[in-house]
């Protein structure tokens, strides 16, 4: 079944795995709920997408899901091409990882963030390590605490490190409880 254009890239646009930041198998995929059984997945590649990709990505949905169906569509190289993030489009953070979180504060919101140079990805970009409304108050709230010195110390963990210290610190005295 080929399905036009125009609804296959609607499809590809509003994907699951877009909104959930997940792949199979480096493929990007959607879902279709189809009953109690399970669902249909519609899974989407380029024609250089090697066949034993296509098959990992079908191994990978039904070891994760209940799969009624799954559909594998071909879409150009230039609808990833135009969703793939590149830092060097975008401005550089003043204080890294910080200007995102203070942001997510201020917008009561969530944001991606590029592992490496801390920018913000806009939401129709690909990538990075989503930084949640709860995460980011709690790397402001300690951040502010500190002392200058051992604020740029703070500021130099890479993020899931300074989110796994900044949960570590605001953790009441006593409390040893094990996640």
């Amino acid at each position: 079944m080929s399905l036009p254009r125009d609804a296959l890239y609607a499809l590809y646009t509003q994907r699951a795995s877009k909104a959930d930041g997940d792949h199979a198998a480096g493929l990007e995929y959607d879902y279709e709920l189809a009953g109690p059984e399970g669902a249909r997945y519609l899974v989407f590649g380029t024609a250089e997408t090697p066949p034993e990709q296509w098959e990992a990505a079908a191994a990978s949905l039904r070891a994760r899901f209940d799969v009624l169906r799954i559909t594998y569509h071909t879409i150009p190289a230039a609808w990833l091409e135009e969703e793939r993030f590149r830092p060097e489009d975008y401005p550089l953070p003043q204080q890294g990882w910080l200007d995102a979180a203070r942001t997510v504060v201020r917008t009561k919101g969530c944001c991606r963030v590029h592992p490496e140079t801390y920018q913000r990805i806009p939401e129709r970009k690909q990538g990075g390590i989503l930084l949640d409304l709860y995460s980011a108050s709690a790397l402001c709230c300690v951040y502010d605490s500190l002392r200058p010195e051992n604020q740029a110390k703070f500021l130099a963990l890479a993020l899931d490190h300074a989110v796994q210290t900044a949960f570590a610190l605001l953790q009441p005295k006593g409390d040893h409880a094990t996640a």
